[in-house]
């Protein structure tokens, strides 16, 4: 078991990469902390040196060293912003990466565990909320912190008493600091969750748009809405208050500060009269440049819980176990054999009971049953969406357990019954952009199942855009796109799931005889719904209570007169 990454750790793994820019970076924030400090030092050193003395000549000269420090400063600044901005936006990228890639590889059971609304919130909104603010924040307020503590050395440097009265100011500021951010973090997370809640309803709303419609269902699902919709504005009300008192409050510490201690200054002379005049002056502006990052640290601290807790979502969702690949080997031979296997999703609920089979190369497989009996159970096993535990499926002689997860998918296709279609042309649902696949391949494949004359038909042909979801096509159409692409891909094993259960009869038969088709080019697993589209194929089995209750090709399996007969009888009665 892997060893879970904490948030700020997570971030740092991806931000090493680019380590040499953030070192340079970091470098150059002492020098932003001298520089904040020269600039009052010039000032005293002016007061002290050039105006009590009268020396016209020397305030100007200090005048121009004044100048030089502002503009490097400016510089020094924009270059540093710079280096962090280009290096802190790779950093996202590759994260954003990370997550999208540990998504699409999560096992079915983790993925199927949240709102598919979650993931996505994860893979944009919480991405963006740390390359926002986590970056510039972190960066700043080590860079505000050096010059803090610039300000102090130099304070206690040219006058310890001084010194002692403002570091008074200390523990108050980090108390202040720490009392926000704490709860500001709190209610940051809550914000993230419920941001990941408002696009999985967003997310629930727009696909089953058409059920919404039908049902009418309009008024419930906007009132569902709408209750985690007002309980983001209400956190996010509180927590945008909480930062503009935590400002506020710094601002005006800033101001009460200096006012208290020019008053302990002007009751004390004995104090004052060791103190220079350009000091005083210079003290001032020191105080300026203590609260200035003191209140930029305090704001930054309120985003940066922000940050913090969007990256702390990622983790969990990066410390998501993947599934298990040991495998070593690809698939060689294509015959699959199934020995003894039983499967359980629940520990006292077994879906398959020791099931054997063998299905050779080339050959075509159709499995039937009642709903529940095991067979998407069975489609899941082979193509490996859930690891066996009992029993052995074998591709060849190789066991699937000591196959890679990325050989079967390289040679085993699945036609769904509800196939995705991408809001791209017919050409890209048909190649998804492989280079193998050829316009002269897909146009072969497409004349062989019957649907290029129809695809020519269409104002574009084969670069006609197709809507969302292949809304501007009929179902039949959908799957005969999908089962083009299924083979166009160079994989040796094709699955039906359930490929003809919701088309009318000329669309089956057209259907019907592209499936016929693809049975001649690969070995085919069906599952099937009608049985009047698998008299075909080379063998049958019935699935009943997850055993095999029948096996044969469908004329023998009407001669025994049992469970399939019966089946095909009654759909048979009901057309």
């Amino acid at each position: 078991m892997k060893k879970k990454i904490t948030a700020v750790p997570l971030f740092l793994k991806y931000a090493k990469t680019y380590k040499y820019r953030f070192f340079i970076s970091l470098a150059l924030m002492p020098i932003t902390a001298w520089l904040a400090v020269k600039g009052p030092a010039l000032i005293q050193d002016a007061i002290d040196n050039g105006i009590k003395n009268l020396d016209t000549e020397y305030v100007l000269r200090i005048s121009y060293f004044y100048l030089i420090v502002l503009v490097a400063s400016s510089v020094q600044q924009a270059f540093q912003n710079i280096l962090l901005q280009k290096s802190g936006i790779r950093t996202i990228r590759d994260l954003r990466k990370g997550v999208v890639h540990h998504i699409c590889h999560i096992g079915k059971k983790d993925y199927d565990s949240k709102p598919l609304g979650v993931h996505l919130s994860r893979a944009t909104s919480d991405v963006e909320s740390i390359g926002e603010t986590f970056l510039q924040g972190i960066t700043y307020i080590l860079s505000d912190s050096l010059k803090i503590i610039a300000v102090f050395i130099y304070i206690f440097t040219e006058n310890i008493t001084l010194g002692l009265i403002t570091l008074i100011l200390l523990p108050i500021i980090i108390f202040t600091i720490n009392w926000f951010r704490i709860k500001l973090r709190v209610l940051y997370d809550n914000i993230r969750t419920l941001n990941g809640k408002l696009s999985a309803q967003l997310n629930e709303a727009f696909s089953m748009l058409y059920e919404i419609y039908n049902f009418n269902l309009q008024k419930a699902h906007v009132n569902d809405f709408q209750k985690n919709n007002d309980e983001y504005r209400t956190e996010s009300v509180k927590a945008i208050s909480l930062d503009a008192l935590v400002y506020s409050l710094l601002d005006g510490m800033f101001i009460v500060s200096i006012g208290t201690i020019l008053l302990i200054l002007s009751l004390t002379p004995s104090i004052t009269e060791t103190i220079p005049i350009g000091l005083l002056v210079a003290y001032i502006a020191l105080l300026q440049q203590l609260f200035e990052p003191v209140k930029e640290m305090g704001a930054r601290f309120a985003v940066l819980q922000s940050a913090l807790a969007a990256l702390n979502k990622i983790s969990n969702t990066l410390n998501t176990e993947l599934p298990e690949d040991t495998g070593t080997r690809c698939i060689s031979k294509h015959d699959i054999t199934i020995k003894d296997l039983s499967f359980a999703y629940k520990e006292d609920e077994t879906v398959l009971k020791e099931l054997n089979l063998t299905i050779p190369k080339g050959n075509s497989l159709a499995v039937v049953g009642p709903t529940g009996s095991g067979k998407s159970t069975l489609v899941r096993l082979l193509t490996r969406q859930f690891d066996i535990k009992k029993g052995e499926i074998y591709f060849g002689d190789d066991s699937i357990k000591d196959l890679t997860r990325e050989t079967l998918k390289e040679n085993i296709v699945m036609v769904p019954q509800d196939p995705a279609i991408f809001h791209e042309s017919i050409k890209f649902n048909i190649t998804l952009d492989r280079p193998d696949v050829t316009d002269e391949r897909m146009e072969d494949i497409c004349k062989k199942i019957n649907i290029h004359d129809f695809i020519q038909q269409m104002e574009h042909g084969y670069d006609s855009p197709l809507e969302e979801g292949g809304s501007n096509l009929s179902t039949g159409q959908r799957q005969l796109i999908a089962l083009a692409r299924a083979l166009a891909s160079s994989a040796e094993i094709l699955i039906f799931d359930e490929a003809t259960a919701n088309i009318d009869t000329e669309t089956e038969q057209l259907i019907q005889n592209a499936m016929d088709f693809a049975m001649t080019q690969k070995t085919s697993i069906l599952i099937a719904h009608r049985l009047s589209t698998i008299k075909h194929v080379d063998n049958i089995i019935v699935l009943q209570s997850g055993n095999i209750a029948e096996s044969g090709s469908h004329e023998e399996l009407i001669q025994q007169d049992g469970i399939y007969k019966k089946m095909y009888d009654l759909q048979k009665t009901e057309s």
